[in-house]
């Protein structure tokens, strides 16, 4: 077994689909562009790194963000209209605030790219060899602190003390999540 095996878990067979997730026949039968997100099967520049620990990650990374663009071409070469995603991010700061437009490319902690494409085309690529996973992609999240944090229970345990009766507040401690909402 190689890495990519380990890494995926499962091997697809040849000429087996992709999972499809959250798409309903509607939108899978429509000309109309869908945000999609492709996950491939090549592991993470983070999984790599781990699994390779004495290779070359930078080299890897590249090797992934060129894999994505020949892709975009092969989907092209087949006469599939596909194109890359976009975000346009605003961020405050001491100095102003700044817009940019970030790409749909990830290969960090998951490979893959968000792109729009009819969705009609989805069943098409969800077959293309080196596809994982094919989900339709929510294009807002809204954030609602003033639920969320109550609902996790944060309020009482900011009113604990710890074994030496100070306030837990937190302080010292990193906490990160990474959620692509991929299920």
């Amino acid at each position: 077994m190689t890495m990519f095996d380990a890494y995926r878990g499962m091997v697809r067979q040849p000429g087996q689909m992709a999972p499809l997730r959250r798409f309903s026949p509607d939108v899978l039968a429509s000309d109309s562009l869908v945000p999609v997100v492709l996950e491939f099967e090549q592991p993470p520049v983070a999984v790599y790194k781990r699994m390779n620990p004495h290779e070359d990650a930078e080299r890897y990374e590249a090797h992934l963000a060129e894999a994505h663009q020949a892709f975009i071409r092969h989907l092209e070469s087949l006469g599939l209209n596909v194109q890359l995603a976009t975000s346009t991010v605003v961020m405050a700061g001491p100095t102003g605030t700044t817009t940019m437009t970030m790409p749909h490319d990830f290969t960090a902690v998951f490979n893959g790219i968000g792109v729009l494409m009819p969705g009609r085309m989805v069943t098409n690529v969800a077959s293309q060899k080196g596809v994982r996973a094919v989900t339709l992609n929510r294009e807002r999240v809204y954030l609602n602190l003033d639920k969320s944090v109550p609902f996790i229970g944060a309020p009482e345990i900011w009113g604990r003390s710890d074994t030496a009766g100070r306030p837990i507040q937190g302080e010292g401690v990193t906490v990160a999540v990474i959620d692509t909402g991929v299920v």
